[in-house]
């Protein structure tokens, strides 16, 4: 192998298409997005999911949304922590 500017430089070609590996996880998650979303649905699931401390919130007001589980000033009544922006 021959690193150079000059024509004779010979670089090697990747060994590994990164754009086209990177693509067949993504469909198969895509794939999977709508069988998640509904799983998640189940408090046993969404318990054990790992996920975000913002998207757990926005599952659980959701949940308690559809639920009707609304307090008077209008957020989910969970008695979890509060944003000091939501005051």
């Amino acid at each position: 192998m021959t690193v150079g500017d000059g024509p004779d430089a010979g670089y090697p070609f990747p060994i590994v298409d990164f754009d086209r590996e990177a693509t067949l996880p993504r469909e198969r998650f895509d794939a999977l997005a709508e069988r998640a979303r509904i799983a998640l649905c189940d408090p046993d699931v969404r318990r054990r999911a790992s996920l975000s401390r913002d998207r757990r919130r926005e599952l659980d007001d959701a949940n308690a949304q559809d639920a009707g589980e609304r307090s008077a000033d209008g957020n989910a009544d969970n008695g979890g922590q509060r944003r000091l922006t939501e005051f």
